[in-house]
């Protein structure tokens, strides 16, 4: 057992080698470009547009996790091209490795909504009055930032986290070519229905539905391996 676990710490050891400087050096360019963006589109009086969040923030913030999305995508690819080698040597199951790039993928995602999380609440803040209450009612108007962190509104949350979860598995699954037309498709989608108004609608079900899809297509996939 003891040895399985340290075999799987050195194979995410040699995952995070070939790709957490990239996961970082991407929320480094997305925090650059959202600062810029803030001081450049406030207006005098220290407010920013609604439009600010749901377009500029919004493009920017997914911009970012589309490119961690088919960065780590293509790196567990090209891994299973030019590290077979290395693989075998470690005797780690294909099923092990699978679920060790999905935990992996996950945490990479997760952080650039966290990233995403902690720069919204400092522009909020910046230029606005620095109270609970202020932040509260932000979230919960700006329909960017809403879906970004929902709240108390349970169906958004099960959206987020069925979408954590589809682009974890479905780039734990690489670029074969099933796949990764599933994958291009679901990204589409979260880029034209992830800001939606508060409450509960079609493009969320129709969203979940495809990280359901997804999720599935994965599970299938190791079962094969």
């Amino acid at each position: 057992m003891e040895k399985r676990f340290n075999l799987t710490i050195s194979f995410l050891a040699l995952l995070a080698r070939s790709s957490v400087y990239k996961v970082i050096a991407v929320l480094a360019v997305m925090t650059a470009a959202e600062a810029g963006l803030f001081f450049s589109q406030r207006y005098s009086d220290g407010s920013v547009a609604d439009d600010f969040y749901n377009r500029l923030i919004f493009f920017v913030f997914l911009t970012a996790l589309g490119t961690v999305y088919f960065l780590l995508m293509k790196t567990q690819d090209t891994m299973g091209d030019w590290g077979q080698d290395t693989l075998r040597r470690l005797k780690i199951s294909e099923r092990r490795i699978f679920l060790s790039e999905a935990c992996y993928n996950l945490i990479c995602l997760m952080l650039v909504f966290v990233v995403q999380i902690w720069l919204s609440i400092w522009m909020v803040c910046s230029f606005g009055k620095a109270t609970s209450h202020h932040l509260f009612l932000a979230f919960y108007r700006l329909e960017f930032l809403h879906c970004l962190l929902p709240m108390a509104e349970t169906g958004k949350w099960v959206r987020n986290i069925l979408l954590l979860l589809a682009f974890s598995v479905g780039a734990a699954c690489g670029c074969r070519k099933r796949d990764y037309v599933l994958s291009v498709l679901i990204f589409l989608v979260t880029v034209a229905w992830f800001v939606r108004p508060i409450g509960w609608g079609f493009p969320d079900l129709a969203c979940c539905i495809l990280y359901i899809a997804e999720i599935i297509t994965g599970l299938l996939h190791m079962r094969e391996t």
